[in-house]
């Protein structure tokens, strides 16, 4: 399979460039055989649209996943219809977040923050609703979980509930 990271530098000894569309680099890595190709990524100058522009050229390229900062709405899309594995939240060194996602460490979707040395975490998020109702006291209960750099950024639903008259 190949992985693209967004790069800084031409190798695997740079950071991840956590601007998807306007990274410098592209780094093409064959899992098979650990064979890395730096492309040059004309769309930093871009004016506009180098996020789907970018995700073109993954696409193009025949990349099953793409690992980098954070992704654009458009290019997102792109990727989605593709069948592209997107992993995003990342920063810090190349090598080290390759080797955790060959170990399985990062999850596909997930949102990871760059952690000092690079290290991984994926924190989650609840939030409760409780809502009550008319004269009596209804209870509910909304949750949610939402990913992100260790932040636990969520979303809870609202609570809901049913009052009755306790007259």
């Amino acid at each position: 399979m190949k992985i693209i990271i967004t790069a800084t530098t031409d190798n695997l000894d740079g950071d991840i460039d956590p601007r998807f569309g306007r990274c410098p680099y592209l780094l093409l890595v064959e899992s098979a055989t650990n064979e890395v190709r730096a492309i040059n990524n004309e769309e930093t100058a871009s004016g506009g649209g180098a996020g789907s522009a970018t995700a073109r050229k993954i696409v193009d390229l025949e990349a099953g996943v793409v690992i980098t900062g954070r992704i654009g709405p458009n290019a997102h899309e792109v990727l989605n219809r593709a069948g592209v594995e997107m992993i995003t939240g990342c920063a810090g060194p190349i090598r080290e977040i390759l080797a955790n996602y060959q170990a399985g460490e990062l999850a596909v979707g997930a949102a990871v923050a760059g952690q000092p040395q690079g290290r991984q975490a994926v924190a989650k998020g609840m939030a409760m609703g409780r809502g009550r109702g008319g004269q009596g006291g209804g209870r509910g209960q909304g949750g949610g979980q939402g990913r992100g750099g260790g932040q636990g950024r969520g979303r809870g639903g609202a609570g809901s509930g049913r009052g009755g008259d306790r007259g």
